[in-house]
């Protein structure tokens, strides 16, 4: 009988966020203050489940299925189907909705036969069970402190796991059902089970708290490359607006450090103009290619020149 009660605890429970969880999310996040409901059922939850380890017949089990699931809340298939719908599954967020998950099925499912064991007296209600069962309680009862302090509420949960771990271990071997070895042995496996659903809590809250912390870096660099690049296009926009002015040039170089290059004459022919590019440069520090202009130039005035001579003088005339 024990089996059966135990099912329909679960299917209650379980039931309630596959029937009723999605239509109570979508039903609050239309209301204003929906989240309110959330909070109540959270802080509830303590109060519910000392009622149920308390209680010394089935009437417990009223109070065990609703509180242990947070009235239909969909906690537990919520983590599931966030990992199920995720892309890639091997990304840390999925492997923190997975191990949310998994450990909330395994606590609940523990937690659940351990306690409807206790109200039909399988299991007694000695020193070494509820050293196991009332520190859970007192995490539950801090949990809204979450939603104002983050670091405070770490500090307590974390304090509260090491008793709850030390209480576990201490007392396992303790344990005693008083109905043979094979009773004994289900209620040491399942605090060992409890262990193993909070080690899921801890590597799930680990990885979500490395996936906030590296969002962040992320964040932020990305913020100092647009900054940066933000700088570099303000720069180029003012040395494209000096250099657009007269002699804009030679002010942006001598406002950077370098020497303003001295004009030089021009060795152009008397008539022809060969612009700024033979007027402005120096023979120190030129560059090949503007080498290359200035003897260009000089032989384009030569040869022009040479023209202009040509057609000044008298052709020679043939008589026949």
């Amino acid at each position: 009988f024990l089996i059966v009660a135990w099912m329909s605890v679960v299917l209650a429970g379980l039931g309630s966020e596959l029937v009723l969880g999605r239509l109570i999310s979508k039903t609050l996040i239309q209301m204003k203050h929906g989240y309110a409901a959330w909070h109540f059922a959270q802080l509830v939850f303590s109060l519910l489940l000392t009622v149920a380890f308390t209680a010394n017949d089935g009437i417990g089990l009223f109070f065990l299925s609703p509180g242990l699931w947070k009235m239909g809340f969909p906690e537990t298939v919520s983590s599931l189907a966030a990992f199920q719908k995720a892309k890639r599954k091997l990304t840390v967020p999925s492997l923190a909705h997975l191990l949310n998950g998994m450990g909330m099925l395994l606590h609940h499912f523990s937690t659940s036969l351990v306690i409807t064991a206790i109200c039909l007296h399988i299991f007694p209600r000695n020193r070494a069970i509820t050293a196991g069962c009332i520190v859970p309680i007192l995490q539950h009862l801090f949990v809204l402190v979450k939603y104002h302090n983050r670091v405070i509420y770490i500090l307590l949960e974390l304090g509260l796991e090491v008793w709850f771990q030390i209480e576990v271990i201490a007392n396992v071997a303790e344990f005693d059902s008083g109905y043979g070895l094979a009773i004994t042995n289900l209620g040491r496996g399942l605090a060992l089970s409890m262990l193993l659903a909070h080690y899921l809590y801890l590597s799930s809250a680990t990885l979500g708290i490395a996936d906030d912390v590296w969002g962040k870096i992320c964040k932020g660099k990305k913020q100092d490359e647009k900054n940066e690049l933000s700088d570099i296009d303000n720069s180029q926009g003012r040395i494209t607006a000096i250099l657009n002015t007269s002699d804009g040039l030679h002010k942006w170089l001598a406002n950077n450090g370098a020497s303003a290059p001295a004009k030089r004459r021009s060795m152009s022919a008397p008539g022809i103009t060969h612009g700024s590019m033979l007027d402005a440069e120096t023979d120190e520090g030129i560059k090949p290619s503007t080498n290359r202009w200035h003897r260009a130039g000089r032989k384009a005035s030569a040869q022009a020149s040479a023209d202009k001579e040509t057609q000044g003088a008298p052709r020679a005339s043939c008589t026949v």
